[in-house]
């Protein structure tokens, strides 16, 4: 790489390629470490990957952790394909890029969500399916009647809640990508329906480098709306932040 090359920083930049270890998920940006809201950040080459021209700026700050998340759980450990049904769970960072992920690789879609706004939101990324899970008394039986056939996949972001529920969608064999516990962290599940059906609960945490720069690839050829809701000027920033922290913290919807 070139002084003025555009790239994008690997979450995980110790991270390269392979399976995941201890040490690697330790050097996580963010967190209790420095992150990346910073005038000058110094980090080593082999974690950048070199940002397509097609993929801009705005877009690619988006990139690293929810779609690399998402593009993991679709791409790489569901194996979706042509004809693969997904279900997704609420639109959340993670949920709308598997949403649209899974639709360029010609799966069908089933998305659940919580209101009309943003089920119309669903609708304009390409969702075959909507289920209103505050209006359906039984929206795991209305899902899989909107999937059409087996569930292949689950996007799995809603934890406690919502992990049995998908456990009773998804097909004998297929995956659960086991990636947010926004209604808790500990869950009751009913362990038949995992174990006597082989279906694999796979954890997702986003992905390495290498699977970085086959996202943006992918990105660059098929296009993406990362369908970001605010825009900040840097020197707004520090006002941003101080406000988000002096707020009051409540748990997020996962619709």
């Amino acid at each position: 790489m070139r002084p003025g090359d555009r790239v994008v920083i690997s979450f995980f930049p110790s991270w390269i390629a392979g399976e995941p270890d201890m040490a690697k998920f330790a050097s996580a940006l963010g967190g209790p470490g420095d992150g990346v809201l910073r005038d000058t950040v110094t980090i080593a080459e082999e974690a950048l990957a070199p940002l397509p021209p097609s993929v801009s700026t705005e877009t690619a700050a988006a990139l690293p952790c929810a779609a690399l998340t998402a593009w993991s759980a679709v791409v790489e450990q569901g194996a979706v394909r042509p004809g693969s049904v997904v279900v997704t769970q609420g639109t959340g960072g993670v949920s709308l890029f598997a949403l649209q992920f899974a639709k360029r690789l010609g799966a069908r879609v089933v998305a659940t969500t919580s209101s009309e706004a943003k089920a119309e939101r669903l609708g304009e990324l390409g969702v075959d399916a909507i289920v209103n899970y505050r209006r359906e008394a039984d929206w795991t039986k209305r899902a899989r009647e909107l999937a059409g056939g087996p569930v292949d996949l689950v996007v799995e972001v809603g934890g406690a809640d919502t992990l049995d529920a998908s456990l009773r969608l998804v097909r004998p064999g297929g995956t659960i990508a086991l990636i947010g516990v926004l209604s808790g962290a500990k869950a009751s599940i009913t362990l038949p329906l995992a174990v006597m059906r082989q279906v694999r609960l796979q954890g997702v945490t986003c992905g390495p480098r290498e699977s970085l720069d086959a996202m943006l690839r992918a990105i660059a050829a098929n296009g993406l709306d990362p369908c970001i809701s605010d825009r900040f000027a840097f020197a707004d920033l520090d006002a941003d932040v101080a406000d988000r922290r002096n707020g009051p913290v409540t748990r997020a919807d996962p619709g």
